[in-house]
């Protein structure tokens, strides 16, 4: 059964990033997935002067890590990654300085535009772990597929070798 996850604990996920690029407003999980709503302004995004007709990748790319960052910090703490399990305040100490986007790979099919709620949803399709570094790969959409992609995250636990070669082309 999904389930939201409360306001204080997206808000403590959600410091990191500057109220203004702070997109997503609710987020229900049930590993291996979760929803997300997102909400845009017609105002302009903080990297130009004026403001854009259409969602750009950089908007779509933010709402991805924000919707992951959430939801990570419900499936981490509940051990639903097998060998990762951590209290919610040690992740998220890590998720700042020790999570990493490794790839990421988006595609829009059509304009997504802005002044509107919109709705994402992402997908855990494949996680490994290789010495004290997990791999997490999410499928992800926007806007009822019009913007689609993959995200592949690391978290790099303390300890154990800091570069075991998975960041190497």
């Amino acid at each position: 059964m999904p389930q939201d996850v409360p306001w204080e604990k997206m808000e403590r996920v959600l410091t990191l990033y500057r109220p203004e690029s702070r997109y997503l407003v609710s987020v229900s999980t049930e590993y291996p997935a979760a929803t997300g709503t997102f909400r845009f302004g017609h105002s302009p995004p903080s990297y130009s002067t004026s403001p854009f007709d259409h969602l750009t990748a950089i908007e779509a790319q933010l709402c991805f890590n924000q919707l992951a960052y959430v939801a990570f910090s419900e499936w981490i703490p509940g051990g639903k990654f097998e060998g990762l399990q951590l209290p919610l305040d040690e992740y998220l100490s890590l998720m700042q300085d020790r999570m990493l986007i490794l790839r990421t790979d988006l595609r829009f099919r059509k304009a997504i535009r802005p002044g509107q709620e919109i709705y994402g949803r992402m997908t855990v399709d494949k996680k490994h772990q290789q010495g004290n570094i997990h791999v997490i790969t999410l499928d992800c959409t926007l806007a009822d597929d019009r913007c689609i992609g993959k995200l592949e995250l690391a978290l790099k636990l303390p300890g154990g070798q800091e570069d075991s070669g998975l960041l190497r082309a």
